[in-house]
């Protein structure tokens, strides 16, 4: 019903009836009441025409008012369409954002844990290292080895059943106490060095240590400093520089 009556149809439906309406008045109209007249006849064009006229005008007003209804309803629809692609389009960056954020996680997990191969690896570079110079102390006994006039001055000896950091830290307790204890830096004349190629090979086994320990990851670092190895780099070069003082026909 709503398509078949329309503005159109409603204004020539009137226009109809009028038109018919008027021919049947006017065939009943005796030649004596016809107009003679011009503006008679101009009078009686206007009353005929003046309804029709009028029907259209507000036919056009209905139509044009049907029009900028449909204009409103299409600029509502229009306005709920931008709201909505604005949503999804918010909707979009959130997930966006989100799997960038996800995407920032994994790359640092990745990272921590390629850092965390890389320290263990480095770890255990430095384990190999320490256990590689506990070997080297237990193979040439006595490696610092010193004597003055014929009487011990320094003479570490290797701790028994104990774990490879622990053996290196008595290690260098040791040297450090008995130097200290021994007034080692109060002898004037020159010290004797009994062994020195097992000095200089252990000597060097400690600073390949001190530099594996400085590619370690932070937790092995703390744990190397019981190790004392630079004193017992410190306290090597000391006693060999004062063993280098004596004489070749000593």
């Amino acid at each position: 019903m709503k398509h078949l009556f329309t503005p159109n149809r409603f204004a020539v439906v009137i226009t109809a009836v009028w038109v018919i309406g008027a021919g049947i008045a006017l065939s009943r109209v005796t030649p004596d009441e016809m107009p003679t007249k011009l503006n008679e006849w101009g009078d009686f064009m206007a009353g005929v025409f003046a309804p029709i006229a009028f029907v259209w005008l507000v036919t056009a007003v209905w139509i044009q008012s049907a029009e900028l209804r449909e204009q409103r309803t299409e600029l509502q629809l229009t306005r709920e369409e931008f709201v909505h692609q604005r949503e999804v389009m918010k909707a979009q960056a959130d997930e966006a954002r989100k799997q960038a954020e996800y995407i920032g996680t994994q790359t640092r997990i990745l990272e921590d844990e390629e850092k965390r191969r890389k320290w263990a690896d480095l770890d255990d570079l430095f384990r190999a290292e320490v256990n590689k110079l506990v070997g080297l102390i237990w193979l040439h006994e006595s490696p610092f080895n010193f004597t003055h006039e014929g009487a011990h001055v320094i003479n570490v000896s290797a701790p028994d059943s104990v774990e490879d950091f622990e053996f290196v830290a008595r290690i260098a307790a040791q040297l450090t106490s008995q130097y200290a204890g021994n007034g080692v830096a109060k002898i004037n004349t020159p010290i004797t060095m009994n062994n020195p190629d097992r000095f200089d090979i252990v000597v060097a086994a400690v600073k390949s240590c001190q530099a594996k320990e400085r590619q370690a990851s932070p937790v092995m670092q703390v744990r190397a400093a019981a190790l004392r190895l630079a004193e017992i780099v410190e306290y090597a070069e000391l006693l060999k520089a004062r063993a280098s003082q004596r004489k070749p026909d000593d």
